[in-house]
């Protein structure tokens, strides 16, 4: 699945984005991430930002590939486990939880190579008519 170009996490095209790949494996959006020394906390491991970044971009893909919303994500929670070390390709999961009207709750995890949880994360996205908001912002 593609998201657009420039985007930081999945965008093929930008030169500072992590250019993860995601497909649909049933229901879950999966994608694999590669974090390198540009994204180092403390040598050797990732910082909790960009990883935070993929679980809301994978979720992202789930809120709009897989289930045909546009909208955005009005909160989320990451919990670490252990620490994401760089250099491995660690995979995340992400699907929808459960919806009440216009509210799509999210959740997703990440694993190392051995499959390890190193992270879990839980989200709230708001489904939102982008064309509506982008008349009246226009108008």
């Amino acid at each position: 699945m593609d998201h657009f170009t420039a985007c930081p996490v999945s965008g093929q095209e930008n030169p500072l984005g992590l250019a993860i790949t995601v497909r649909r494996d049933g229901q879950d959006a999966v994608a694999s991430a590669l974090f390198d020394s540009g994204c180092a906390g403390v040598p050797g491991f990732s910082h909790g930002g960009p990883v935070c970044a993929v679980f809301d971009d994978v979720l992202g893909f789930v809120f709009s590939t897989l289930n045909g919303r546009s909208g955005y994500t009005a909160t989320m929670t990451v919990d670490f486990k252990a620490p994401v070390r760089l250099g491995r390709v660690i995979e995340f999961r992400g699907r929808l939880a459960r919806q009440e009207g216009r509210k799509l709750f999210m959740e997703a995890e990440a694993f190392d190579p051995s499959g390890e949880l190193l992270a879990s994360a839980r989200a709230l996205f708001l489904e939102v008519d982008f064309a509506t908001i982008e008349a009246k912002l226009l108008a």
